[in-house]
């Protein structure tokens, strides 16, 4: 299955544990997003070998998705990078229309995507009594050239998308909260 070998690919390339938080929280955003790409965006996907993310770095994109979820024990986020025509073919396939620029009907199709994406991936999450309620605050920022960045104490961990559109990205953070953390 795309998540198994997901699992494997991760714990070979950086060397996590399958019960760290990225695994339990994070891992099911993956298969998501690329379900979500072929049933929703007729999009065929692919996801390349992780790595951990400079925390200097800066990623320029055209449009990037988000979503913060918290849990018991937990704060991670998702965020899928696209640059911009790689996202306005997928959009264009998702609605059947052609698009040449970033606009709030593209920002609506990328919540779309968010929302199914995010229910498809909670609920292989929900299964895992550990993990307990998760919220999300979902947020769509886009534009021309953003530059994006992570101000967290977790790694990032960065996962190439190659699907028939051109590439992505989806960058997965995640960090154990402290007491400071639920003030």
């Amino acid at each position: 299955t795309v998540e198994g070998e997901l699992k494997l690919g991760l714990s070979k390339s950086i060397r996590l544990k399958e019960h760290s938080y990225v695994g339990k929280v994070c891992y099911p955003f993956i298969p998501a997003v690329i379900e979500t790409l072929k049933e929703l965006c007729s999009t065929e996907a692919q996801f390349g070998t992780p790595t951990i993310k400079n925390p200097l770095a800066n990623t320029e994109v055209g449009l990037a998705i988000s979503a913060t979820m918290i849990t018991n024990s937990s704060i991670s986020t998702i965020l899928i990078c696209f640059p911009k025509d790689v996202f306005l073919k997928i959009v264009g396939k998702m609605t059947g229309e052609t698009y040449t620029m970033l606009n709030h009907e593209t920002a609506d199709a990328a919540k779309e995507f968010m929302n199914i994406a995010f229910n498809k991936a909670k609920t292989m999450t929900v299964a895992d009594a550990s993990i307990g309620n998760v919220r999300s605050l979902p947020q769509i920022v886009f534009g021309e050239r953003i530059h994006v960045s992570f101000l967290t104490r977790g790694q990032t961990i960065s996962i190439p998308i190659a699907t028939d559109c051109g590439d992505m990205t989806v960058d997965l953070i995640s960090q154990e909260t402290t007491v400071s953390d639920k003030f």
